[in-house]
């Protein structure tokens, strides 16, 4: 069965790409261009994975991670930051603050589609 990928990115272009990407690779993919998109679709949408940019309008992407640990639906899927805020203290504050993985943009497809598939296959370990 194919892993659907939830992706909150506010650049059209981003979002475009990693759903190319992921659907070239066998992942289905589900993009919004903001939390509330997201939080709007909650019911439509389960993911095996989020993938949650920072700087987002509105809600940033911390503020929606808090969100999604806080449910018991979602507290247990794994989250991968991508975003621009490349610093070591955003690192920290992100793994810190409930995310499974951090990567930084500019970013290689390669590795991304390599951290998905370890995040996915961690998921599916614990839930054996």
């Amino acid at each position: 069965m194919s892993k659907a990928i939830a992706v909150v990115e506010d650049d059209e272009s981003i979002r475009e790409m990693l759903r190319y990407y992921f659907h070239s690779v066998g992942y289905g993919v589900e993009d919004f261009e903001s939390g509330e998109d997201y939080f709007q679709a909650v019911h439509d949408v389960q993911p095996d994975l989020y993938i949650l940019d920072i700087m987002l309008p509105e809600e940033d992407g911390l503020s929606i991670l808090r969100r999604l640990r806080a449910s018991p639906r979602t507290e247990h899927l794994p989250v991968m930051m991508l975003t621009a805020r490349s610093s070591e203290y955003d690192k920290v504050i992100g793994l810190d603050g409930g995310a499974d993985d951090y990567l930084t943009k500019p970013f290689g497809m390669m590795e991304l589609i390599s951290r998905v598939r370890a995040l996915l296959r961690r998921a599916e370990f614990g839930r054996e």
